[in-house]
Formats: structure tokens, C-alpha cells, sequence
């Protein structure tokens, strides 16, 4: 009897969490600065056809009417472009702080998102001054990224390690911008099995046939008495 009721706790506890992607789409670059050397680090020039494009990918979906909530313990994985660089949640050299604002409508979609991306261009933690890096920035009401400026501090900040403070510019660095934070979009939902303590709707249905035959066990074993 205490076999069933183990198996029937753990068929119940099984239920479906969504996952939610939404991808960005900013405007193509307004503004561009783009080095005039290139004796240090891997420069790159930035285009006006160029623009900020990316994925980011939570638990479940977000809450409606959020107002420049931190959401970063709801994120599982991301990925965004600057032309030039790749800022992928798999990659060992990028660095995203733990404050990740956004503000939703009604319905739960992003209206506007604050968010701040790091990538080492190369090297392993811990990563020293003057070491060489790419920056990406959504503000929510402008966009900024610069390709291979040098790091002047390096500390943590918002619960991420090796990440760099505070950015230095020199002639072998790019820039560009536009004053356009992004249009968000859903862009997949995706299903996982967890372990909550819910029943979904088989399980309902498995609880009651198993209570129901459990229950007609009882009664003839009571029989017999």
C-alpha cells in the first residue's frame, strides 16, 4: 500500500513549466567611431547597416506590468549580436551583471529592458588591467556597444566576478550608437518537465481512478472480516 501511494506522489508531482524566449531588434546604428590603429587587441569597424539583434530566455513567462523589475534570477540563458561580437550566456569570456531591468505591458510582453553585456576577447578568469574587451548596452530608451577597448578596473558587480568596471578608450577601439532601446518580441515558448507541488490534469485523473481503487480494496478486504 505504501508503494502505491509513493508512485502516485511522484506521477502527481510531475507537471509542465513553460520557458520563454524574447527576442530584440534595435535600430541600425546612427552614430559610429571606429579606431584609426590597430596595434592592440582584435579591432573591427562597425557599419550603419549594423544594429543590436538578440535572444533572452526565462524560466516561465514574465509577469504583466512589471516597472524596471530585476528579472536576472528568472534568465536562463541569452544571446545577443553587435555586428561584431556575440554575447552568448554559453561563452566561458562573457560577463552579464546581475540586474536585469525590464518593464512589461498587460500581457506580459518587454516594453523596455536595461541590460549590460561584457565579452573578453581573450584569456581565463581572473583577467588583468588593459586587457582587451567588447561592451554591449541597451538602456531602454538607446543603444550603445564598443569593439575592443581596454579595461581600466576590474571588480564585481551585481553578483558577477571578473567583470570589468569601468572601460577605457583608445585609438584602437570602436564605437557606435543609435537612441533606440529595441523592440521585444515572443519568440518561442518552450516546454520542461519539473518537479512543483502541482497536479496537472492527468494527474487529477490518475489520483481520483487510483483513490477509487484503493477505496474498493478497503471495502472488500472489510468484507472479509
Amino acid at each position: 500500500m505504501k508503494k502505491i501511494w509513493i508512485v502516485l506522489g511522484t506521477m502527481l508531482l510531475a507537471t509542465s513549466v513553460w520557458a520563454e524566449t524574447y527576442s530584440l531588434t534595435v535600430s541600425n546604428y546612427a552614430t559610429i567611431n571606429n579606431h584609426t590603429t590597430s596595434a592592440l587587441g582584435s579591432v573591427g569597424n562597425y557599419l550603419n547597416t549594423m544594429k543590436v539583434t538578440g535572444t533572452l530566455t526565462t524560466v516561465g513567462p514574465l509577469a504583466p506590468n512589471l516597472a524596471a523589475a530585476n528579472i536576472a534570477p528568472q534568465v536562463t540563458a541569452f544571446s545577443f549580436s553587435d555586428g561584431l561580437t556575440t554575447f552568448a550566456s554559453t561563452d566561458a569570456n562573457v560577463r552579464m551583471p546581475g540586474n536585469i531591468m525590464v518593464s512589461t505591458n498587460a500581457t506580459g510582453q518587454i516594453t523596455s529592458a536595461s541590460v549590460s553585456v561584457e565579452r573578453w576577447q581573450a584569456g581565463a578568469a581572473p583577467h588583468a588591467v588593459n586587457d582587451r574587451l567588447d561592451y554591449l548596452s541597451l538602456s531602454g530608451i538607446s543603444t550603445t556597444v564598443a569593439h575592443n577597448f581596454k579595461c581600466l578596473t576590474i571588480g564585481v558587480s551585481w553578483g558577477t566576478a571578473d567583470y570589468c568596471t569601468f572601460l577605457g578608450t583608445d585609438t584602437n577601439a570602436s564605437t557606435a550608437s543609435v537612441s533606440d532601446g529595441g523592440a521585444w518580441s515572443i519568440a518561442a515558448i518552450v516546454s520542461a518537465v519539473a518537479t512543483v507541488p502541482t497536479l496537472s490534469e492527468w494527474g487529477v485523473i490518475i489520483l481520483v481512478a487510483l483513490m477509487a481503487m484503493l477505496g474498493l480494496v478497503h471495502a472488500r478486504r472489510t468484507q472479509r472480516l
